[in-house]
């Protein structure tokens, strides 16, 4: 399925890269998320646009994988440093790449290695990590 964000968004990943080296000064992240191993996995926020978007980066180590879970709203995972697959659909994604989730599709991500990854929320939800403020 082809969906038109009305954006590019790997341009957009790249005009983020200055929000993500400043965002880091936030001390501590928003929210851990589980992974099947019993390790969470820290969830930093960079936007929460009134509910209407939210976008999150997170550092999954080699080998994490998030637990089966899906959402309310469409999602976009977007890797910039290492490469993600979900186990569920067997779609992959690395940096410039991205994996597209509709609302209600349950997804099983993995780390193919040390990953670094933007995750934009539309719209946004209370599943969603909220803004360091």
């Amino acid at each position: 399925m082809s969906i038109d964000l009305g954006y590019d968004p790997i341009q957009k990943l790249e005009e983020l890269q200055p929000l993500l080296k400043e965002s880091r000064s936030c001390p501590h992240p928003v929210k851990v998320f589980g992974m099947e191993d019993g390790r969470g996995c820290p969830v930093w926020s960079l936007l929460d646009e009134d509910g209407q978007v939210s976008v999150a980066y997170f550092n999954m180590p080699e080998g994490g994988v998030f637990v089966n879970h899906k959402h309310d709203e469409f999602e976009i995972l977007i890797p910039y440093k290492g490469a993600i697959m979900d186990l569920n659909s067997g779609k992959r994604a690395g940096p410039k790449e991205f994996l597209y989730m509709n609302p209600g599709e349950p997804h099983r991500i993995k780390a193919e290695e040390d990953t670094w990854a933007i995750s934009v929320a539309v719209p946004s939800s209370e599943g969603y990590p909220h803004a360091c403020r």
